[in-house]
């Protein structure tokens, strides 16, 4: 069957029975079919893995989305009419030549959840700083080396994953995170453990693998012995010191496998599991 019209077959399916979820993935799909804007009741659209290279408009018209996502795509950019979907909580955009991000994506207050991996950020856009309900950020694999200067806005945020960036340091008052439970930084730029993290008390795990890093002082262990997992692994840090012996929450070295691979994260104060992405 030509692809086009099986995908407008689901479409109708979709459509005929009210199903909330419509999924038209890994479909070889180069253009949006005009008839999707039929299902403008849908909750969940999966679009990802296709060829869609044009910002797919019709999307913005199906403002009951709560999920989105056009991962592993060619998209270069995102229309700006993207602000419609006023009830987003989830937007997947891995895996597409992005470059940069609409200032638009300020106006989807409602969004909890944002994947921007491997889309070719050099920055963050500062719109994005206006999400306050946002709660998970994966922006890993970029070329991202700075925080946009009203980060700390984003005061929901409670999962951060920055892995493979260029990042040299962190903000000075990046401490004011307060609900930020996960930080992966493996593989940028850091030549010192942020002292900023030694106020994050609710820190609960730490991933500064694959960076620039060679001491860890007496103060900054005594200020991060609140977390559960501090990962300094293929840093310059040596173990070799008695005093770390008895601390099994501390990960040095050069063995182990390195951030990169799909972990789950599973958080037990709000019964939160994350597929990393």
């Amino acid at each position: 069957m030509n692809s086009q019209l099986d995908v407008e077959d689901l479409i109708k399916n979709c459509v005929k029975h009210g199903y909330n979820l419509l999924n038209l993935s890994f479909r070889s799909i180069f253009v949006l079919n005009p008839s999707i804007i039929q299902a403008q009741h849908i909750n969940e659209l999966y679009l990802n893995d296709n060829k869609l290279a044009m910002p797919p408009v019709e999307l913005c018209a199906l403002t009951n989305l709560t999920v989105l996502s056009l991962e592993n795509n060619g998209l270069t950019m995102l229309p700006g009419e993207i602000c419609k979907l006023q009830k987003l909580n989830t937007l997947i955009l891995n895996g597409n030549p992005l470059t940069i991000l609409p200032e638009q994506i300020a106006s989807l207050l409602n969004l909890s959840e944002l994947f921007i991996s491997e889309v070719q950020l050099t920055y963050l856009p500062d719109g994005i700083c206006e999400l306050v309900n946002l709660k998970i950020l994966s922006a890993k694999s970029n070329n991202i080396n700075r925080f946009p200067e009203n980060f700390i806005k984003l005061k929901s945020l409670s999962w951060l994953n920055m892995c493979d960036n260029e990042l040299l340091y962190l903000p000075t008052d990046f401490y004011n995170l307060q609900n930020l439970f996960y930080l992966n930084l493996d593989r940028n730029k850091l030549t010192n453990i942020p002292e900023c993290l030694t106020k994050m008390k609710q820190l609960s795990s730490i991933s500064l693998q694959f960076n620039e890093i060679s001491e860890l002082t007496d103060d900054t262990l005594l200020g991060l012995s609140h977390v559960s997992k501090l990962d300094l692994r293929n840093t310059s840090v040596i173990d070799g010191d008695n005093r770390w012996k008895s601390m099994d929450h501390i990960y040095i070295g050069k063995l182990g496998l390195d951030n990169e691979d799909i972990k789950i994260i599973n958080e037990a104060n709000d019964g939160l599991v994350l597929k990393e992405m």
